[in-house]
């Protein structure tokens, strides 16, 4: 049975979620979402966050034990998923890249030392491709 609402069940502080890792906006939206399974537990548990300056969408995943499955009631376990969320969602944001301008591309072509994707060379903050946070020198 999933758990749906029109409003988050649990509110996150304005600073307790770092700004968006792809633009830096601090304009988020968020959600605890999962529920209990055909089986009587725990398939799934996410913190949903969304940003509404990029239309970024993350789910972020979290492990429920099965001694937490079985012995916590589900709101507990809703809470257990946004605190461990928002601290998987804060380190995901701590990760940082250089871009490295690639040898002989006439577009501005350069490299994120992070995830090694191509991206269009320019003053961006943040990887398009995997969120990490952009440092110059």
């Amino acid at each position: 049975e999933w758990i749906k609402r029109d409003k988050p069940l649990f509110e996150v502080k304005k600073d307790e979620l770092k700004p968006c890792p792809f633009c830096g906006s601090n304009n988020l939206t968020h959600d605890v979402r999962g529920g209990r399974g055909a089986f009587g537990f725990w398939e799934c548990a996410y913190l949903y966050v969304a940003c509404r300056d990029c239309h970024i969408q993350f789910d972020v995943f979290v492990r429920i034990t099965k001694e937490e499955d079985d012995t916590l009631p589900d709101e507990k376990i809703l809470q257990l998923t946004l605190e461990r969320g928002v601290e998987k969602w804060n380190t995901r944001y701590e990760r940082t890249c250089e871009m490295q301008k690639s040898k002989g591309s006439l577009w501005g072509i350069a490299t994120c030392s992070k995830c090694g994707n191509l991206t269009i060379e320019g003053d961006r903050n943040y990887c398009p491709n995997c969120g990490a946070k952009v440092v110059r020198e």
